[in-house]
């Protein structure tokens, strides 16, 4: 069986090894599930590799993975990144609504949902 690493570290199995890409993407998978961590990439031989992609053979197989709570901080850390943008349109929209006609507002409308859209 190829060599197997998981953050860096050497994987050994007990008992049955996986025969195929997939088996092994999901034994690992499983395994990382139950310690709140998820897949993040795994390398086939230095080749970017997906579950779904056809199944290969390797000698050197690489994961990376991270904390649930490290995805929900990357995924927060964007939506707050956006939401700044998104705060500073607002306040310039509604200063526009405030001094200009309605209609003249109205027209903005399309690019204000636009700017919306990504936090949608």
């Amino acid at each position: 069986m190829a060599e197997v690493f998981l953050d860096g570290e050497k994987v050994d199995f007990e008992g049955t090894e996986p025969s195929s890409a997939n088996e092994l993407w999901n034994l690992v998978e499983s395994f990382l599930g139950q310690q709140g961590r998820v897949l993040t990439q795994l390398t086939l031989d230095g080749e970017a590799w997906r579950l779904g992609d056809a199944d290969c053979a390797f000698a050197k197989a690489e994961f990376s993975s991270e904390s649930q709570g490290q995805q929900v901080e990357a995924l927060l850390a964007s939506v707050l990144e956006k939401a700044d943008a998104v705060g500073a349109y607002l306040e310039a929209f509604s200063g526009a609504c405030l001094a200009r006609p309605w209609r003249e507002t109205q027209k903005a409308a399309p690019d204000l949902l636009e700017v919306l859209k990504p936090s949608l």
